[in-house]
Protein backbone atom coordinates (compact mmCIF):
# COMPACT_ATOMS: atom_id res chain seq x y z
CA UNK A 1 0.00 0.00 0.00
CA UNK A 2 2.80 2.02 0.91
CA UNK A 3 3.92 1.68 -3.03
CA UNK A 4 0.32 3.23 -4.04
CA UNK A 5 0.71 6.00 -2.25
CA UNK A 6 4.15 6.90 -3.71
CA UNK A 7 2.93 6.05 -7.12
CA UNK A 8 -0.62 7.91 -6.13
CA UNK A 9 1.73 11.14 -5.04
CA UNK A 10 4.19 10.83 -8.28
CA UNK A 11 0.79 10.76 -10.01
CA UNK A 12 -0.53 13.77 -8.58
CA UNK A 13 2.68 15.55 -9.99
CA UNK A 14 2.49 13.80 -13.32
CA UNK A 15 -1.10 15.41 -13.44
CA UNK A 16 0.15 19.13 -12.83
CA UNK A 17 2.99 18.99 -14.51
CA UNK A 18 2.79 16.01 -17.12
CA UNK A 19 6.19 14.49 -16.41
CA UNK A 20 6.79 11.52 -18.78
CA UNK A 21 10.30 10.62 -17.10
CA UNK A 22 8.15 10.68 -13.47
CA UNK A 23 4.85 8.87 -15.49
CA UNK A 24 7.04 5.53 -15.97
CA UNK A 25 8.70 5.70 -12.44
CA UNK A 26 5.44 5.80 -11.06
CA UNK A 27 3.97 2.83 -13.62
CA UNK A 28 6.68 0.78 -12.69
CA UNK A 29 6.49 1.39 -8.99
CA UNK A 30 2.52 1.04 -8.87
CA UNK A 31 3.08 -2.32 -10.83
CA UNK A 32 5.53 -3.51 -8.30
CA UNK A 33 3.16 -2.62 -5.85
CA UNK A 34 0.58 -4.72 -7.18
CA UNK A 35 2.57 -7.42 -7.58
CA UNK A 36 3.49 -6.92 -3.74
CA UNK A 37 -0.16 -6.41 -2.48
CA UNK A 38 -1.33 -9.29 -4.39
CA UNK A 39 1.32 -11.66 -2.90
CA UNK A 40 0.46 -10.28 0.56
CA UNK A 41 -3.53 -10.66 -0.07
CA UNK A 42 -2.96 -14.61 -1.07
CA UNK A 43 -0.65 -15.00 1.92
CA UNK A 44 -3.24 -13.31 4.28
CA UNK A 45 -5.59 -15.77 2.57
CA UNK A 46 -3.90 -18.85 3.12
CA UNK A 47 -2.49 -17.82 7.00
CA UNK A 48 -6.56 -17.71 7.25
CA UNK A 49 -7.77 -20.70 5.94
CA UNK A 50 -5.08 -22.34 8.54
CA UNK A 51 -5.72 -19.97 11.74
CA UNK A 52 -9.72 -19.75 11.39
CA UNK A 53 -10.21 -23.39 9.63
CA UNK A 54 -11.96 -21.44 6.30
CA UNK A 55 -11.80 -17.72 4.30
CA UNK A 56 -14.14 -15.67 5.34
CA UNK A 57 -14.85 -13.79 1.65
CA UNK A 58 -17.69 -11.61 3.77
CA UNK A 59 -15.21 -9.98 6.18
CA UNK A 60 -14.55 -6.56 5.34
CA UNK A 61 -11.01 -6.08 5.23
CA UNK A 62 -10.89 -8.95 2.60
CA UNK A 63 -13.56 -7.60 0.69
CA UNK A 64 -11.92 -4.08 0.77
CA UNK A 65 -8.05 -5.70 -0.29
CA UNK A 66 -10.00 -7.73 -3.20
CA UNK A 67 -11.87 -4.09 -4.28
CA UNK A 68 -7.78 -2.30 -3.79
CA UNK A 69 -6.58 -5.23 -5.85
CA UNK A 70 -9.41 -4.84 -8.94
CA UNK A 71 -8.79 -1.01 -8.94
CA UNK A 72 -5.09 -0.97 -8.99
CA UNK A 73 -5.39 -4.17 -11.76
CA UNK A 74 -7.70 -1.65 -13.88
CA UNK A 75 -5.46 1.95 -13.13
CA UNK A 76 -2.13 -0.41 -14.53
CA UNK A 77 -4.02 -2.20 -17.62
CA UNK A 78 -5.22 1.88 -18.54
CA UNK A 79 -2.22 3.06 -17.57
CA UNK A 80 -0.49 0.91 -20.09
CA UNK A 81 -2.50 2.60 -22.70
CA UNK A 82 -1.68 5.18 -24.92
CA UNK A 83 -3.33 7.74 -23.06
CA UNK A 84 -2.17 11.41 -21.74
CA UNK A 85 0.30 11.64 -19.09
CA UNK A 86 -1.53 13.86 -17.01
CA UNK A 87 -4.71 11.38 -17.30
CA UNK A 88 -2.15 8.57 -16.36
CA UNK A 89 -0.99 10.37 -13.63
CA UNK A 90 -4.67 11.56 -12.61
CA UNK A 91 -5.39 7.58 -12.56
CA UNK A 92 -2.73 6.98 -10.10
CA UNK A 93 -3.54 9.37 -8.14
CA UNK A 94 -7.21 8.46 -7.60
CA UNK A 95 -6.20 5.09 -6.74
CA UNK A 96 -4.47 6.44 -3.93
CA UNK A 97 -7.21 8.22 -2.98
CA UNK A 98 -9.39 5.52 -2.88
CA UNK A 99 -6.91 3.18 -0.71
CA UNK A 100 -6.65 5.97 2.17
CA UNK A 101 -11.00 6.17 1.52
CA UNK A 102 -11.78 2.34 1.86
CA UNK A 103 -9.33 2.25 4.86
CA UNK A 104 -11.07 4.52 6.54
CA UNK A 105 -14.39 3.63 6.09
CA UNK A 106 -14.27 0.08 6.61
CA UNK A 107 -15.39 -1.38 9.74
CA UNK A 108 -12.92 -4.06 11.84
CA UNK A 109 -14.38 -7.04 12.45
CA UNK A 110 -11.85 -10.03 12.57
CA UNK A 111 -9.16 -7.63 12.64
CA UNK A 112 -7.86 -5.53 15.31
CA UNK A 113 -7.06 -1.86 14.51
CA UNK A 114 -3.33 -2.05 14.53
CA UNK A 115 -1.99 -5.62 15.91
CA UNK A 116 1.84 -4.24 15.33
CA UNK A 117 1.46 -0.99 17.61
CA UNK A 118 -1.46 -2.24 19.72
CA UNK A 119 0.50 -5.32 21.00
CA UNK A 120 3.01 -5.48 23.96
CA UNK A 121 5.22 -8.48 22.26
CA UNK A 122 8.41 -6.86 20.90
CA UNK A 123 8.79 -10.19 18.85
CA UNK A 124 5.78 -9.31 16.78
CA UNK A 125 6.57 -5.33 16.50
CA UNK A 126 9.90 -6.30 15.30
CA UNK A 127 8.74 -8.82 12.98
CA UNK A 128 6.30 -6.91 11.48
CA UNK A 129 8.44 -3.59 11.39
CA UNK A 130 11.38 -6.02 10.17
CA UNK A 131 9.07 -7.59 7.52
CA UNK A 132 7.86 -4.47 5.67
CA UNK A 133 11.12 -2.49 5.99
CA UNK A 134 12.49 -6.03 3.83
CA UNK A 135 9.60 -5.68 1.64
CA UNK A 136 9.91 -2.04 1.06
CA UNK A 137 13.41 -2.58 0.14
CA UNK A 138 13.25 -5.45 -2.13
CA UNK A 139 10.45 -3.49 -3.87
CA UNK A 140 12.62 -0.15 -4.25
CA UNK A 141 15.18 -2.69 -5.72
CA UNK A 142 12.71 -4.40 -8.34
CA UNK A 143 11.45 -0.50 -9.07
CA UNK A 144 15.44 0.67 -9.78
CA UNK A 145 16.14 -2.58 -11.33
CA UNK A 146 13.13 -2.46 -13.91
CA UNK A 147 13.92 0.70 -14.31
CA UNK A 148 17.73 0.98 -14.94
CA UNK A 149 19.54 3.73 -17.30
CA UNK A 150 15.63 3.99 -19.17
CA UNK A 151 15.48 7.19 -17.13
CA UNK A 152 18.57 8.54 -18.27
CA UNK A 153 17.63 8.84 -21.81
CA UNK A 154 14.48 10.74 -20.33
CA UNK A 155 15.32 14.86 -20.56
CA UNK A 156 14.38 15.52 -16.62
CA UNK A 157 12.31 18.59 -17.72
CA UNK A 158 10.34 16.88 -20.80
CA UNK A 159 6.33 18.02 -20.57
CA UNK A 160 4.11 16.01 -22.90
CA UNK A 161 0.71 17.49 -23.64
Amino acid sequence: MSGFLIAGFAGLAVAIFSLSWLQDWAHKIAWVSLAFFTAGLAMSIIAAGINWGAVFWQEPRTNSALQILAAGLMVQVANSWAIPYRLKGTLNFFLAVFLIWLIQITPLVLHPGNAARSTTSMAIRFTFFALYALCTLAAAWIVITWQGNHHISRIPGEVQS
